[in-house]
């Protein structure tokens, strides 16, 4: 086991704006952590939709031994330094083994977005997402919400596995909507262009509210 967590993001060269204005925050934010920071970057990756690329690094940097992983979309960015996720979550002192935002309706407590995750390294995190690779459901691979899609099938199929073991947290603590970690995935058909004028503004201002 590596003795530190890591930080990381993953994506095709679409994503280039993005990460030209995330990744230096996020990995600022990593190294606050004393973690590792990645940044994960392909144009062959075809068998699958390119959403589907980051679960793919998430488990081989699991599986590489670093005891915790934080997962960010190309397009999330963390905009308060201060707050400490680890510490948060309680994660030395806790049952849970993943930790996610809500993706708005709090009723399902499957219903989660998966573009910004906390995984431990434990034998649960490594099923779950090995799992969550081989779904059944081919339709997962190419149409929209692809992994998200497939982790939820993961969760809905097996509630006594996961219970007490995913916190869901309220959807704007450390995604969407968040003055600690923003990723602007508001609405399904939001462009670039929309993306990243609310990336730049809430980097500036990440108290402001923007919907």
């Amino acid at each position: 086991m590596i003795d530190k967590g890591v930080v990381f993001q993953a994506g095709d060269s679409s994503y280039n704006r993005f990460f030209d204005i995330t990744k230096h925050h996020n990995k600022t934010y990593a190294n606050i952590l004393g973690a590792d920071y990645y940044l994960f970057k392909t144009n062959n990756f075809t068998e699958r939709h390119m959403s589907w690329f980051k679960i793919y690094k998430l488990l081989y940097l699991l599986k590489k031994g670093y005891k915790w992983a934080l997962m960010l979309d190309g397009d999330a960015v963390v905009t308060n330094q201060e707050k400490n996720i680890i510490k948060y979550v309680k994660f030395y002192d806790t049952v849970f083994d993943i930790f996610v935002c809500s993706d708005g309706v709090d009723s399902m407590p499957w219903n989660f977005n998966c573009g910004v995750m906390l995984f431990k390294n434990s034998k649960l995190s490594i099923n779950f997402i090995t799992n969550t690779i081989n779904c059944k459901n081919k339709s997962c691979y190419f149409e929209r919400n692809w992994e998200q899609n497939a982790a939820h099938e993961e969760v809905i199929n097996n509630p006594g596995v996961y219970k007490n073991k995913i916190k869901i947290y309220n959807k704007n603590l450390f995604n969407h909507n968040s003055e600690w970690i923003f990723h602007p995935c508001f609405y399904q058909n939001i462009t670039d262009d929309e993306k990243e004028k609310y990336l730049n503004i809430k980097i500036k201002n990440p108290r402001q509210y923007l919907f």
